[in-house]
């Protein structure tokens, strides 16, 4: 089995300052101000493409009914984005 490793907004900022003449407090307000842009354009429904990295999209899940296996009855599921 293998295992995946999470690459932290923290080891991004690291490795960023580690590469260029930035301080890590520099390279954490321009990472902090990318995300924050993708963020607001996501909450503002656009997509986000990142050209050699991938597409970011919101989508809607409609309202639906499920089970709830423990109590044996139904859960109405609201619409969410």
């Amino acid at each position: 089995m293998s295992t995946v490793e999470t690459l932290t907004k923290e080891a991004i900022v690291s490795a960023v300052a580690a590469e260029t003449a930035l301080t890590k407090a520099a390279v954490e307000s321009v990472v902090n101000g990318v995300l924050n842009e993708i963020r607001a354009g996501l909450l503002a429904g656009k997509t986000i493409r990142l050209t050699g990295v991938g597409t970011l999209t919101t989508k809607t899940a409609s309202a639906r009914t499920c089970r709830n296996v423990r109590a044996g009855g139904t859960v109405e599921i609201p619409a969410r984005k």
